[in-house]
Order: C-alpha cells, then structure tokens, then sequence
C-alpha cells in the first residue's frame, strides 16, 4: 500500500501476466509459452517484451515517408561492395571499371585500381637477361560487375566483358590475377557473397543462375551430365570403350515456371551453415519472396515479405508494398541467446531497411 493506505496488487513477470484476462481469455493463451515477445492476440494489441519483462502495446512498424521528387534506385545501377577482416571498404565505381577503396586507418576514400593500373609502360629486357618466359599481360576488361572479399582475404570483381573475375591478393597485393569463363557457358555476374571457408557466391542475374566457387576459386559442381561422353584416350583393345559422365558447369538454374522457385532474382546472400538465400522480386508486383538453396537444391519453404503484413497498422496494409532491393542476413550472436538471426531487406525505394 502507499502512504495513504491505498492497497494494490502487484503484477509482476510473464507468470502473472499471463494469468491476467483481457475479457477474451486469458493473455497467456495469445503468447507463447518460451518467446511471448513473438505472439500477440489482434484486438487486444498487446505485447510481452522477454527480454525487459514487461507488458507494453504492441509494436507498429515504422514506415519512412519519401519526398515526392525523391529518385529510387534502379538494380542496373548496383555495383557491389565489400569490408575485408581489417574494416576497409571495398566498391566499384560508378563507371563500373574503377575500383575505389575506404581506408579503414585514415577514414579517406581513394582509387584502388583501373584498367591502366597494370599496363607495363617500363622497358623491353635486352636478349639475354633474365626474365619472365612470358610476358605478363594486363587483363582486358570493359565493365566490372558484382564484388566481395572472401574469408582467405581475396577480393573478387566480376567482369562482364570478357566474362569472368579479377582476383586480387589484398595480403600479397600485386595486379589481379584474371579468371575468364569457359567459351560457350552464360555468364553474366551481378550480386556475389562471401561463401564460409573461402570462395563465393556469384549471382547471375540475367540468366537466373547462381555459382559457388570454392576458396581456389574452382566451380563447385552440383550436378552432371546424363549423357557419357567417349573419352579422348582408349585403350589398344578396341572392344573395351572408355566413357565418363561430364560435369555440369553451367551453374545452377533459377529459371522456372514453378510459384515455389524463383522468377527473378536480384540478390544472394550466404548462410553460416554454407546455404544460400536468394531475394526474388517475381511474379508478384507487390511483395518479394526469400528461398533458400544447399548444394544447388531448393530446401525448405520461401518466405514472403507479406508477412510483414501484421505489424502495419491496419487501415494502412491496404497500400503497404515490400518490393526488395537488396538482402542481408545477420547471424544470432552467443551474447544475445533471445535474438535469432535475422533477415534485412532494403525497400526497391533505397530508403528503408525491414
């Protein structure tokens, strides 16, 4: 009681809230048992937060107004960035042949490399001095396209013309070393991510193919051929025929007709565990889909971001659209146990991450 003799009762922890009616039932019937923070009733509009242990009203989701003469990003004009493990940042121009750099030790931005970085403007060598068997040649590339910097601190540059990478060594430093794609396979890199163990993940946008390359930079096969190809060597006794089953090196498709697999994907991201998600804006106008990929498989089902849905107020859902731009994923961290790991979608207009 207080100074005055009034008594109250004390309400105190998520047992003595959940034994509490809102005159449709009891409010632990609408939470769940061990994350109450994550379910609430409709009409009621109430919420229990786990981690500060108190009754609060529901959460709304905050949606930034743009300016009307506000200009969206178009997905044409996305580069690619990337931090490498001593925090400078890492993105390609935007005349996409620059690679400009953000040193983590003086704050200043500058040039990284160009195409002319790497010309040999020095002297020819005299016959008969010691030298290269061959001459290094500058690589010749017209538009770079997708970046990121893998875990054995490599940073990977798409290339469209010719199309392939640029590797360069960020410990050994040096001119990138050049991988260009097989002739006759479709290859055009529009988002990568940083693959666990060393290598990455490379996004091909325009023909709906995805890409894991391993640490050496090797294509990780997922699948082969049906077909047996003869082999170029056989042996003298001509009634013994030597065949093998050629690997598939065409990346894995996204192109499909199917509602559960993706229509038009415009990002990747990694997974801790070596999966992949994939945001696709297709077929629905309005919101986007999230799959997940191992090993060149769809696994589980896609998420939407519809779901989003719930927490818009409801006289505003009618006009809410969640088209994404970009994904991040953020893993749960051992200080945090309550917080899982979460999924960031940047808004098709630049403006608001969800």
């Amino acid at each position: 009681m207080d100074v005055n003799g009034s008594r109250f009762q004390l309400i105190l922890g998520y047992d003595n809230w959940a034994a509490c009616s809102d005159g449709q039932g009891l409010l632990g019937s609408a939470w769940h048992p061990t994350q109450p923070a994550d379910f609430t009733r409709g009409p009621v509009a109430l919420r229990y937060d786990l981690a500060a242990q108190e009754l609060t009203l529901q959460k709304r989701l905050f949606r930034f107004i743009a300016a009307p003469k506000d200009v969206a990003p178009r997905l044409e004009n996305r580069r690619g960035a990337g931090r490498d493990r001593f925090g400078n940042w890492y993105w390609i121009g935007e005349n996409q042949r620059e690679i400009m750099v953000n040193s983590a030790g003086s704050g200043q931005t500058s040039h990284f490399w160009a195409q002319n970085d790497t010309l040999d403007c020095g002297e020819e060598p005299e016959f008969g001095e010691f030298g290269p068997k061959q001459i290094v040649r500058p690589p010749v590339v017209s538009v770079l396209s997708g970046l990121a910097v893998t875990e054995d601190h490599y940073l990977a540059v798409g290339t469209l013309e010719p199309p392939g990478l640029l590797i360069f060594d960020l410990h050994a430093g040096g001119p990138p070393y050049q991988v260009r794609w097989p002739e006759g396979i479709a290859f055009m890199p529009f988002d990568m991510a940083v693959r666990p163990g060393g290598g990455v993940f490379i996004l091909d946008r325009i023909n709906a193919t995805y890409w894991e390359l391993d640490r050496k930079f090797n294509i990780v096969e997922h699948s082969f051929i049906n077909n047996l190809t003869i082999d170029e060597f056989q042996p003298k006794d001509s009634a013994f025929l030597r065949q093998s089953t050629r690997p598939d090196l065409g990346g894995t498709s996204l192109l499909t007709v199917d509602v559960d697999l993706p229509h038009d994907p415009v990002a990747i991201e990694a997974m801790p565990d070596g999966t992949i998600l994939i945001l696709d804006n297709g077929p629905d106008p309005i919101f986007s889909s999230v799959y997940r990929y191992k090993n060149g498989q769809p696994i589980g089902t896609r998420l939407t971001t519809n779901a989003l849905l719930q927490s818009v107020e409801e006289e505003k859902r009618i006009n809410f659209r969640l088209n994404g731009y970009d994904l991040a994923f953020l893993p749960a961290t051992s200080e945090n146990q309550t917080t899982p790991g979460q999924i960031y979608i940047v808004s098709a207009d630049g403006n608001q991450t969800f």
